[in-house]
């Protein structure tokens, strides 16, 4: 025993919580009492919905979060989080209960998929980040076509005037 009271050298788990005396000390629990464990960070992320319509309102719902945590009852806040897979975080939201929803009417001719990035943080502030895939399906309506070129033209009155147009579809249909 040292001045502690705990028996480092010759049992490393004094309680036999399968957590070492170290680990135990270090998160700030009792390595002498088996009720007093070291949390464990969440071990998965999921999330049961990763495709929504185009074109739907703003706080469609897209799916709910879930985290797996080797921690009994743990309970998780789930939220968006910068770093590497967070291009299209500011398109959704999350409430407090892990619903991902969007934040904007979405569209699947200017972005088919979307790249957010999520945190799940347990009741002892351990935490786990994943980036998801959010897959916009179109909804084959037949989108209008988008004049690119002239802007605008001034047609003198009594004349005949011919004026070639330039454009694009946003469906890809050909335009005659």
């Amino acid at each position: 025993f040292d001045q502690d009271g705990i028996e480092d050298h010759l049992d490393p788990d004094d309680d036999n919580d399968g957590f070492t005396d170290a680990q135990e000390i270090d998160y700030g629990s009792d390595p002498r009492d088996a009720t007093s464990v070291a949390n464990q960070a969440p071990t998965g992320i999921d999330l049961n919905g990763t495709t929504v319509a185009e074109n739907l309102p703003a706080g469609t719902v897209v799916g709910e979060f879930n985290a797996t945590d080797p921690d009994a009852n743990a309970t998780h806040a789930f939220a968006l989080v910068e770093g590497n897979g967070s291009t299209h975080n500011h398109l959704f939201a999350i409430d407090a209960n892990g619903t991902l929803k969007t934040a904007a009417i979405l569209d699947h001719e200017a972005n088919a998929t979307l790249s957010i990035r999520a945190k799940a943080t347990d009741d002892a502030n351990a935490s786990l980040q994943k980036t998801f895939t959010i897959t916009v399906v179109d909804v084959h309506e037949n989108d209008a076509p988008v004049i690119t070129s002239p802007a605008s033209a001034a047609v003198p009155e009594n004349t005949t005037f011919a004026m070639e147009l330039n454009g694009t579809d946003p469906d890809g249909d050909s335009l005659v």
